[in-house]
């Protein structure tokens, strides 16, 4: 869901293309990966909602790591790390394929 609906998200291993997360991001207006592609932020903004502004940060896995609520959020954006001109690619660790192996047969059950 985009807007004014909660929006269901689906982690996927992208060498493997299994599953690995799930998550429900409140209101969403817009997503965005971290330049490292580590952690996924969702964001409700003013331009979309008047009430319900804020940002939930996501593990890869989706783990929810934050969630902060503000009065008014207009935009956020990722400031760029100069001494990095591009990140590693990284497989995901066992400990947090196992988190989201979880995450993945609670929504089975619900």
């Amino acid at each position: 869901g985009i807007g004014n609906m909660v929006g269901e998200i689906q982690f996927w291993n992208r060498d493997n293309f299994k599953k690995i997360g799930y998550c429900k991001a409140e209101f969403p207006s817009k997503l965005m990966w971290a330049p490292s592609g580590r952690l996924l932020v969702s964001t409700t903004l003013r331009s979309t909602l008047n009430v319900s502004n804020g940002l939930q940060v996501w593990k890869y896995n989706g783990k929810l790591l934050q969630s902060k609520k503000y009065d008014k959020l207009f935009n956020l954006e990722f400031k760029p790390d100069m001494k990095y001109k591009t990140y590693p690619s990284k497989t995901p660790s066992p400990r947090g394929l196992k988190q989201g192996k979880s995450n993945v047969k609670k929504k089975a059950v619900t």
